[in-house]
């Protein structure tokens, strides 16, 4: 995962700044099942719906045809999380 987020060109998002776009990285082994399950959470910050869609297609690529698909992943989600809004 951190080889495509390095090849993705875009920076892991900074809570302080609200800076960058990589939110959140999750891999979860399933100890009965032996199945991975990757969840990749990104802040979209102003990239365009075509844009997104290349980050989703991209992610597919890399651990179904590229470096990642070694891993033999069995599920991948991916999510947008825009800034974390206050409560007044």
């Amino acid at each position: 995962m951190e080889k495509f987020v390095v090849a993705s060109g875009m920076e892991p998002y900074d809570h302080e700044t609200h800076e960058g776009f990589w939110r959140q990285l999750t891999a979860r082994l399933g100890a009965a099942t032996d199945q991975l399950m990757i969840v990749a959470a990104l802040h979209p910050q102003n990239l365009s719906e075509t844009e997104l869609a290349k980050v989703k297609s991209d992610l597919i690529a890399f651990f179904s045809i590229g470096e990642g698909s070694s891993s033999k992943i069995h599920s991948l989600y991916f999510q947008t999380m825009g800034a974390r809004q206050v409560n007044p």
